[in-house]
C-alpha cells in the first residue's frame, strides 16, 4: 500500500492526485503544451464540461510519469510489442503506452511516435472502470 501512495504522491504529484480524488472528474488530459485539462459531469444537467487547470507539467515530468507507468505495468518501451488480456500494451515502433495505474485508473500516453514530431509527451487518465482485487 505504501508503494501505491508513493506512486501517486511522488510520481503523479499532489495536483494530479487531487484531481483523481475528485469523483466528479471523469478524465484528466495533458496536452503537448504541458497544460492539464479535465472532464467532469455537470450534476445539474448531466452535460460534460472540459475545464483547463492552472497545472503545467514539464516534458521531463511527463516522461517520468509515463516511464513509471510503463515500469509499474512491466512494459519495456521501444523493446517489444505486448498485448495482454488486460490490454496493457506498447507498440514496438512507438512509445505509446496503454496501461492501468495502481488504483485502477486507465492511462493512455504518447512519448513519441515514429515519423511524427511531438512538442512533448501527452497522456489521458480516465476514471476507474472496475476495481482490481
Amino acid at each position: 500500500m505504501e508503494k501505491v501512495k508513493e506512486f501517486y504522491d511522488d510520481i503523479l504529484g499532489k495536483e494530479l492526485k487531487n484531481l483523481l480524488d475528485n469523483e466528479a472528474i471523469k478524465e484528466i488530459s495533458l496536452n503537448e503544451n504541458g497544460e492539464v485539462f479535465y472532464k467532469k459531469i455537470n450534476q445539474i444537467n448531466l452535460s460534460t464540461e472540459i475545464l483547463k487547470t492552472n497545472i503545467i507539467i514539464s516534458s521531463e515530468k511527463a516522461i517520468e510519469i509515463l516511464k513509471a507507468v510503463a515500469e509499474y505495468n512491466d512494459i519495456k518501451l521501444k523493446d517489444y510489442y505486448s498485448m495482454r488480456e488486460d490490454y496493457r500494451c506498447n507498440d514496438r515502433n512507438n512509445n505509446i503506452i496503454s496501461a492501468i495505474l495502481p488504483n485502477g485508473e486507465r492511462i493512455d500516453g504518447v512519448i513519441s511516435i515514429e515519423g511524427v514530431k511531438l512538442k512533448a509527451p501527452i497522456f489521458s487518465i480516465k476514471e476507474i472502470l472496475f476495481m482490481v482485487q
